[in-house]
């Protein structure tokens, strides 16, 4: 599972990213890197790496760009709650964000 750039859209990573690429010709693609869920202190973060395409990703090619959400308190309560976030959850939160952006599958 992965999110990728909406047909017809565009993205442009920040600008020390961008050495070396031809930002025209890429599929970004972005992954979950990480979920951190602490009940007790009612907090959740995760982040979204975003490569230039699946290919790159696969290769251990760094990422461009990494998006950070974090969840804590009240917001814990209200979009996280105590069962935990999965991988799947976790995307749908980002794509909220992330309007330009859909799932690979």
């Amino acid at each position: 599972m992965a999110i990728k750039l909406k047909e017809g859209k565009t993205f442009s990573p920040p600008v020390g990213a961008q050495y070396g690429l031809s930002l025209g010709s890429h599929a970004w693609y972005g992954v979950i890197d990480l979920i951190e869920y602490n009940k007790q202190e009612r907090s959740c973060s995760f982040s979204v790496e975003i490569f230039a395409d699946s290919a790159a990703r696969g290769a251990g090619a760094s990422p461009v760009e990494r998006m950070n959400y974090g969840f804590h308190a009240e917001m814990f309560d209200s979009e996280i709650g105590n069962d935990g976030l999965t991988i799947p959850q976790a995307y749908e939160k980002a794509l909220l964000a992330l309007k330009d952006w859909e799932s690979d599958e």
